[in-house]
């Protein structure tokens, strides 16, 4: 009988019910009053749609101060099972996604666990408002052929994706590469995402 260890373990760590605890309208107006005072917005993973600059913690309202605390408790469980030190928020922004845009492929870099909280999404019944989709970063795409697997699982497999959907969390290791697919509902999608950084420099 051969024993196994489990080694540099990923996981796709989810709550959709998170949204049941959070102001989502108000951070709705949040979001469009901010992108109506800066327009431009910032140019980085968003083609297409609105991306935030990083948001200063002192300088958002109150429903969006209660949203980073109740994410900061999940990600500490999370944190806990890693068995890593306390971790607060280090920096956090929004996305708006209307029809047509979506998100590209790319990872956080100098972050420990990273993070996507969806506000608004069309529909909780089919795919139309985009899928968040995790690849595989260990080298295996380069070793695993597909003729090689029996059947494709979350194990062996090349690529993930978790349907999104309003009120819905999701925490993952911040060097995965995701990116969230095209938007085809005429309905934004905003999300608010995250990274983490140890407790010792805390930010917040």
């Amino acid at each position: 009988m051969l024993d196994k260890d489990e080694i540099f373990a990923n996981h796709i760590w989810s709550d959709l019910q998170f949204g049941e605890k959070i102001n989502n309208e108000e951070i709705k107006k949040f979001c469009y009053s901010y992108m109506k005072d800066i327009p431009d917005g910032s140019e980085k993973s968003n083609y297409g749609g609105y991306q935030s600059y990083d948001l200063p913690p002192n300088n958002v309202p109150e429903c969006f101060r209660h949203l980073i605390s109740c994410v900061t408790n999940s990600i500490n469980q999370v944190a806990d099972y890693y068995r890593y030190h306390p971790l607060v928020i280090a920096n956090t922004w929004f996305n708006v996604n209307p029809i047509n845009t979506y998100n590209l492929l790319h990872t956080h870099p100098q972050s420990i666990l990273s993070g996507a909280y969806y506000v608004q999404c069309e529909s909780n019944t089919d795919d139309d408002t985009g899928r968040l989709f995790f690849e595989r970063s260990d080298g295996g795409q380069n070793h695993i052929q597909p003729e090689s697997m029996r059947e494709v699982s979350m194990r062996n497999g090349m690529a993930f994706s978790a349907k999104v959907q309003t009120g819905s969390l999701y925490i993952f290791h911040s060097w995965i590469p995701h990116h969230v697919s095209i938007n085809k509902k005429n309905y934004d999608r905003i999300s608010i995402s995250f990274n983490t950084i140890t407790k010792i420099n805390d930010h917040w």
